[in-house]
Formats: structure tokens, sequence, C-alpha cells
């Protein structure tokens, strides 16, 4: 299994690479009326208009302070297609299933449903993002 790695707020995540359908820089999105707090807006991205999310509010940390490094994987879970906004992409991980640990059971965690588990990969701690659960968020 190939993982496509990013920062959030100092911590580390990984995504499926399968899932990953783009990476690009950041560009003002356009806001839309009567959205949930984590939502940016929509883009236009090579004829399809794509909803952008602030992960950093979804995981409760806090909105973005946005400037141009910083980065959106535009990720595809069941028929919907998405762009995350993410401080930055670290790395490309290969990783046996296997690797892949629980994650701890902890009262308080927002964002656990978002998280499938996570990895200690070269020294890291790395969380897994659970496409189907985040999907439910945005």
């Amino acid at each position: 299994m190939q993982l496509i790695t990013f920062e959030v707020d100092g911590d580390t995540y990984g995504i499926d690479i399968n899932a990953v359908k783009e990476i690009k820089g950041w560009k003002t999105p356009r806001p839309m009326p009567n959205e949930p707090p984590h939502s940016l807006g929509v883009i236009e991205l090579r004829g399809n208009v794509y909803s952008i999310y602030d992960l950093r509010l979804i995981f409760s940390q806090g909105e973005t302070d946005i400037t141009p490094k910083h980065v959106v994987l535009f990720v595809s879970s069941g028929e919907d297609v998405f762009g995350i906004l993410v401080d930055a992409v670290t790395d490309i991980v290969t990783i046996a299933e296997k690797e892949i640990q629980p994650l701890p059971q902890m009262d308080q965690i927002a964002q656990h449903h978002c998280l499938s588990g996570i990895i200690n990969h070269g020294g890291n701690m790395t969380a897994i993002v659970d496409l189907e659960g985040l999907r439910q968020d945005v």
C-alpha cells in the first residue's frame, strides 16, 4: 500500500495514493452561501467545480492561516471528489497493511471518525485519514 503523506499543524497524516487525484498549489476559492464553517468555497479545475475544505478546521485545530505555500489535495471518496487544504505534502511511503495499528482509545478525539489507524514509519507517527469518515464531515 502506498500513502501520500502531508502535514497539518505540525502533525503527519497519510492518504491512500489511489484516492489522490491531483495536488495543486493554493488558489483562492469562491465562497458559497450556507456552507459549513470548514468549507473554504469552490474552485474550477479542468472544467469541473470542486469544494475545498480546511482539514485543520475539520480536525478542530483552528483555522489555517493560508499562505501561497499551502497545498490542496484533490481526493476521491466513492463518487465524490473534493479538495482538502494541507500545509505541505511531505512524502510517498510504501507500507504493508499489517503495519497499520488501531488508534489509541481516548475519550475526546473529535477526528477519530476521520482516521482509520496509525503507522510508525521511519520513526515518525503518521495517522491514516479515512476518506469515508472524512466525507461525512464534508
